[in-house]
């Protein structure tokens, strides 16, 4: 049975996560787990968040964003051993979290050789895969990114340096 990962911070992104990980924890040769923080987790203003809202069991990153750091992710993944890690595009820079709990997975995806698929949620997505600072360009960018389309959403990711060969045009997630 493989293993996959399955990684949301933002409602969007989280959103995009729950039909990915519905469909594979309804097949036989997969054992998915989610992992998020909030909103994934409590949505605006203490809400349910997604993963809440639909029951669906998952492993939180941390209480508060000095929690959401490589080293805990780098936990997370030990304790997965995943065969394959998904993320959602959250933007990195707001609610105190300068680098995204997606971008860290992604990160240490490559640094193990786990294959990982970024999920686009909307249109722009500029700066989705860059740390905080200029020298972190494309830091955090996964082995393939599942785009919406042909025409807007991958010729805007390969405008920005993102390899036109890892982009797959797939549709909306959601």
């Amino acid at each position: 049975m493989k293993k996959a990962m399955l990684v949301a911070w933002h409602n969007s992104a989280s959103e995009s996560m729950a039909p990915i990980f519905s469909r594979m924890n309804k097949e036989e040769n997969w054992n998915p787990t989610l992992v998020g923080y909030h909103p994934a987790i409590t949505g605006p203003d203490g809400r349910e968040g997604v993963f809440d809202r639909r029951k669906f069991p998952y492993i939180k990153v941390a209480d508060e964003p000095s929690g959401v750091t490589l080293t805990r992710m780098e936990e997370i993944v030990n304790e997965i051993n995943p065969d394959v890690i998904i993320g959602g595009s959250s933007p990195p820079g707001s609610r105190g979290i300068s680098v995204a709990p997606e971008q860290l997975a992604f990160q240490v995806a490559r640094k193990n050789g786990i294959p990982s698929l970024s999920v686009i949620d909307y249109w722009l997505i500029q700066n989705r895969y860059d740390g905080p600072s200029k020298d972190e360009r494309l830091k955090y960018l996964p082995n393939r990114i599942a785009a919406l389309d042909e025409e807007h959403s991958k010729r805007e990711m390969v405008e920005q340096g993102i390899p036109a060969d890892i982009i797959v045009p797939t549709g909306n997630p959601q």
